[in-house]
């Protein structure tokens, strides 16, 4: 009886190893929160098979979820061809004497290859072992990892849901963790009306744009040139684009037009913005600005 179970064994277990993949594969985490190309190739490989393999990597980034850019494969290639010996071996991006057969998601293209860096988004990464010789595929593994850029705008003027008395004000924003764009960075100023019983959400993503325009600066003046605003509720958002990648977004902001209010300085009496400022105050307005000598606040 005992010949016949290591016999079952013996016949059992070539199956077992084929199941389990004849190479082990073990995908090291990247950094948090960021994912370069060369972070793909950091993986631990084991050789079950006894026998030394002639093997390339085959490398996948598929976002999962809903990304600026869609869903889908952002960045693929292949790895030269190495030996790999039985036994564990790590490998990493500087094992590898160049990539091949590099795919991107167009819209991601020229950012991944500027900054060897993928956009935000959750990435499902997969390494596939593959015998050169065969194109059988001899072990994988995939991970999920997330990618969050710190470049995110952030909005600071006007302040959100405040009231001004001007038609042409002045935006202006940063971005988080730098305070300097990158070179080929560029900004989407959209400005929406906000009807009714809307949100800002809801009005940012179902109203026409009352104006849009792209800009390099992270500032804008309302052009006099474009749809005057009317009074009455605006929401706005900045996006950031890397080429014509969307790397991330701002939050909706939002602020009323209201009619300004004039004061003019009564003769022999001495005001200052402060003082104006404090008495706008008072009188439920809420912001004041100083042109051509007079005070100008608003509702």
């Amino acid at each position: 009886m005992r010949k016949y179970f290591i016999g079952f064994i013996l016949i059992f277990l070539p199956f077992v190893i084929f199941a389990q993949g004849m190479v082990g594969v073990s995908i090291h985490t990247p950094p948090p929160e960021r994912l370069a190309v060369e972070d793909l190739w950091w993986v631990t490989l084991n050789n079950r098979t006894g026998e030394p393999l002639t093997v390339y990597l085959h490398g996948t980034a598929t976002v999962i979820s809903e990304a600026p850019f869609g869903t889908g494969v952002v960045f693929e290639a292949k790895t030269n061809d190495f030996e790999l010996p039985p036994g564990t071996k790590i490998i990493r991006y500087s094992d590898i004497r160049k990539l091949r057969d590099v795919e991107y998601n167009e819209e991601c293209r020229s950012y991944i290859q500027r900054t060897r860096k993928l956009p935000d988004g959750l990435y499902k990464i997969c390494i596939e072992v593959v015998n050169t010789s065969t194109g059988e595929v001899l072990g994988q593994s995939c991970i999920e990892h997330m990618v969050r850029t710190p470049r995110r705008p952030i909005l600071i003027r006007p302040g959100d849901g405040v009231r001004i008395g001007t038609k042409t004000p002045i935006f202006s924003w940063r971005l988080e963790g730098t305070t300097i764009p990158m070179v080929g960075d560029t900004f989407l100023f959209k400005l929406v009306k906000i009807y009714d019983a809307q949100t800002p959400y809801e009005a940012m993503e179902a109203n026409p744009p009352w104006f849009e325009t792209k800009v390099v600066e992270t500032s804008l003046r309302y052009p006099v040139s474009a749809k005057e605003l009317e009074l009455g509720k605006y929401a706005w958002r900045v996006e950031l684009f890397s080429g014509v990648a969307k790397i991330a977004e701002s939050d909706v902001r939002t602020f009323e037009v209201t009619e300004p209010v004039m004061a003019i300085q009564p003769a022999g009496v001495e005001l200052t913005i402060d003082t104006v400022s404090a008495l706008a105050g008072l009188a439920g307005l809420l912001t004041a600005e100083k042109k051509l000598g007079i005070y100008f606040v608003s509702k």
